[in-house]
Parts: structure tokens; C-alpha cells; sequence
């Protein structure tokens, strides 16, 4: 048998495929909605094209040539793979599969981000979702770039190109190593006590947005922060507090991160907060992104 002609149609396959199951022209005919001469006709065309007989015609019956088998399983393979591909891309274009390269802060994978995936993943099994913890604003790069698709980011972002969704918003705590002098006070710590004590912050090539709002704090304290220790990640700091290296003013989510002995205790006065949004480009209108971003507007 030649290979098979790319001007075989869809319709001429299945008429061939009803046929090689009815093993009667009349029958197959009626299946198809058609007169039988036309039937005929299509059947012949295909043999004509593929230069082989693919029925024996008999007075009472038709059987599948050698070469008609062949190409029943051969079709069959195709129309089972084709459709499969159509409810693939059916799927894909109503946001029903499909993968998402998703960015996030410590802040949110301790905090709101845990409840936001299990939610999303059991309505939308099918989609799969890459992970990557990203400062934020290497995250706003990478949206840009487009390695990744959206991200859950701690920096004020006011850019045409991107869109974003204000999904957190919390205070600051001090964190403090478990013997601080500071620990023999009830109640909230006042800012201006924190003058005299050295502090372990991130590097600003990391983001300004959280280095700016412990500024502002301080400030309200009447004074500069005198910086002994810049850290790459959260758990660092905590492990540098708990080392006596200094204090930190951190995002109150961290609480839940426990690290050696250190100390949370509330400040005063506490009005500076810090925001969390999700980002992603204004152009990116995937069906799978869309379904994550209303899902965050859920979880909120």
C-alpha cells in the first residue's frame, strides 16, 4: 500500500472506517446519512488514491482486503490521537490545562500562597504549575522577560505593561534574639528603644520596597538604622538575629517561620505596612493565567 495521499479527508476516513465495521454498503450508508452510489464513489476514490483494493466485493457481503485491515488499524490510531488533540486544545483555550511559571517571596509561601495552590490545583487539575521562590524584583524581570507568567511580589509596581492584584497586606514585628534587654518590657515595643541597635537587613539590589518601610519606621523613631548584616533570604536573617548578630524589623506573616530561639514582639507606633501583589503582563491573556489570578482574588 503507498503511503497514504495528504488529500485524503477526514470524511473519506470515516466513511472507510463506518464501512469496515458495517461490512455492508447499504447499512454503512444509511449510518453516513448518504445514498449508496455516492458511498460507493468516495470508496473508490480512496482505493484509487492509495493504488489498492481495500474490499473484497461479494454477491452477499464485503470483506476487508489484507490491506483495508491495515488501514482500519492505522485510522483508528488517527482519529483516536486526533481526539484526543482536539480535546486538548479545547482544554487549553477555555484555561482547563496547561502549564504557569509562578514566582514567590518567603512571605507569601509561609503565609497565603499554601491555601491559594491547594484551592487552584483541585478546581484545575489538569494545569500545571511551576514554582520558583524569586526576590521580587528579579520576579518583575522575569514577568517581563516572560520566563515566568506572574508572581507574587512585595515591591509597589506602576508599570503600563504589567497589571497586578493586591493580595496581602500586613504590619512589621521586630524579631529579636531569645536573651534581648529589650524582652524585660511588656507590651509592644517602642520604635525609638531600637536607636542604639544594629540591624540586619537586606542588600537594596534586592528590591528597595522592604528597606524603605523599616526607614520609614525608624524614622518615626527619631532616627537612621545603623546596619550590621544585609542577608539574601528571610530564614538568614532569623538565623543572624537568633546569632546575637542584631535585630530585624520583618513582615508579621513570619511568625510562622521558626528559626533557633528568636523573638517576635509587636512595635509602637506600627502604621507603616507592607503590601504583597500579584503581577503579570497586561498582555498575557492566557486562559490559565486568568483562572490563577481569580483565584487569588478568592483567597482574599
Amino acid at each position: 500500500m503507498k503511503p497514504l495521499p495528504l488529500d485524503c479527508s477526514m470524511r473519506d476516513l470515516r466513511a472507510f472506517m463506518v464501512l469496515a465495521e458495517e461490512l455492508h454498503f447499504g447499512e454503512a450508508a444509511k449510518r453516513l446519512g448518504v445514498a449508496q452510489p455516492p458511498l460507493s464513489q468516495t470508496i473508490k476514490r480512496l482505493e484509487t488514491k492509495l493504488g489498492c483494493a481495500l474490499f473484497e466485493r461479494h454477491t452477499r457481503r464485503t470483506d476487508l482486503t489484507e490491506a483495508g485491515r491495515a488501514l482500519r488499524e492505522a485510522t483508528a490510531r488517527i482519529m483516536d490521537e486526533l481526539g484526543r488533540a482536539v480535546s486538548d486544545v479545547r482544554r487549553l483555550d477555555a484555561g482547563e490545562s496547561g502549564s504557569l511559571a509562578v514566582g514567590f517571596p518567603t512571605t507569601v509561601a509561609v503565609t497565603i500562597l499554601p491555601k491559594i495552590l491547594r484551592d487552584f490545583r483541585n478546581r484545575n487539575p489538569k494545569i500545571e504549575l511551576r514554582l520558583y521562590e524569586v526576590p521580587s524584583m528579579e520576579q518583575v524581570e522575569r514577568i517581563r522577560a516572560g520566563s515566568l507568567d506572574l508572581g507574587f511580589v512585595n515591591e509597589p509596581i506602576v508599570r503600563p505593561e504589567l497589571q497586578s492584584v493586591s493580595v496581602q497586606v500586613e504590619p512589621f514585628d521586630l524579631l529579636l534574639p531569645a536573651k534581648h534587654k529589650l524582652l524585660r518590657r511588656r507590651g509592644p515595643i517602642p520604635v525609638e528603644a531600637l536607636s542604639g541597635e544594629g540591624f540586619i537587613m537586606f542588600p537594596r539590589k534586592l528590591g528597595s520596597a522592604f528597606n524603605d518601610r523599616i526607614l520609614e519606621i525608624c524614622q518615626a523613631g527619631n532616627f537612621t538604622p545603623r546596619v550590621v548584616q544585609e542577608a539574601l533570604t528571610w530564614s538568614t536573617i532569623a538565623a543572624l538575629v537568633d546569632a546575637n548578630i542584631g535585630v530585624s524589623l520583618v513582615p508579621s506573616s513570619l511568625r510562622r517561620l521558626r528559626v533557633g530561639n528568636v523573638v517576635y514582639r509587636s512595635i509602637s507606633p506600627c502604621a507603616v505596612q507592607t503590601f504583597t501583589s500579584v503581577v503579570w503582563r497586561t498582555e498575557n491573556r492566557r486562559p490559565a493565567l486568568l483562572r490563577f489570578v481569580e483565584a487569588v482574588k478568592m483567597a482574599g
